[in-house]
């Protein structure tokens, strides 16, 4: 039975690390939004301190992953595939009839359409900076 339980409590440590890894958090990160010492959550994410309810809370709180999302990608409805399953913050399997962002609108971790998302606006500035460095390259080349 130990054996078991160990195994599942693996599975579950593996999985909130990969909620982190998914939606881009450090471990420190983590610690500094929960008030954690240095090294602490890191410990318990790396299976050298007990992972308990409370940790899993508590970390799901500080990325903003509903608990229910994260349970659900871990214990799935029978049926259901894995890519049904998202670990994004602040979205499940979106309802019926709606898509990703209308669903991350709803909950409030989508900005309004028409309006340009951290993501967007990242990706916008890293092409501005590509189209100048290669335009600069372009006429260092014709000189």
């Amino acid at each position: 039975m130990a054996d078991k339980v160990d195994a599942e409590v693996t599975r579950i440590r593996e999985m909130l690390v990969q909620a982190l890894e998914v939606n881009r958090y450090s471990i420190r990160f983590v610690e500094r939004k929960l008030g954690a010492t240095v090294g602490a959550k890191r410990k318990v994410l790396r299976g050298q301190s007990p992972l308990t309810v409370r940790h899993v809370l508590e970390i799901l709180d500080a990325i903003g992953l509903p608990w229910e999302t994260f349970f659900h990608a871990l214990y799935p409805p029978s049926g259901a595939r894995p890519a049904q399953v998202r670990m994004e913050p602040g979205l499940g399997a979106p309802e019926p009839g709606k898509t990703g962002r209308e669903a991350r609108q709803e909950a409030g971790t989508a900005p309004p359409a028409g309006e340009e998302g951290e993501d967007q606006r990242a990706e916008r500035i890293l092409r501005q900076a590509l189209a100048k460095v290669l335009d600069e390259v372009l006429k260092g080349g014709k000189d």
